[in-house]
């Protein structure tokens, strides 16, 4: 997050407001900043999450534009990631949801990929 003017919106509290109006089976994602150059800021938000959703999966990105690597935080008390990435593609094409860069192939590598700490 951006500091403190934005850290009640990644606040267990906050996340407790999404868990809420999130349909049943809804995921919910968000970019969390950068665990390698902002552990204690990617903690915590990573926190808030688990404070409020069942399963919490995690991964990074390196995007060029922000000049460093970007964690995004995928939760849900329905959905392990992990346990569907086989059948992401599959529904993705029922939706007619097209991607240009993630598939259930690339998800599957970032997931095992972990994230990175200093």
């Amino acid at each position: 997050y951006a500091g403190e003017i934005a850290k009640h919106l990644y606040s267990a509290q906050a996340f407790s407001e999404v868990k809420r109006i999130l349909r049943e089976g809804g995921v919910v994602a968000t970019q969390a900043g950068s665990s390698y150059f902002y552990p204690a800021e990617y903690n915590y938000v990573l926190g808030s999450v688990r404070a409020n959703f069942r399963y919490v999966s995690e991964y990074w990105y390196w995007i060029p534009c922000f000049g460093l690597n970007v964690n995004f935080i995928v939760a849900s008390d329905s959905y392990m990631l992990k346990e569907v990435v086989e059948s992401m593609d599959e529904v993705l094409r029922k939706r007619g949801v097209s991607t240009r860069f993630i598939n259930g192939r690339v998800l599957d590598g970032l997931l095992k990929i972990g994230v990175m700490y200093p």
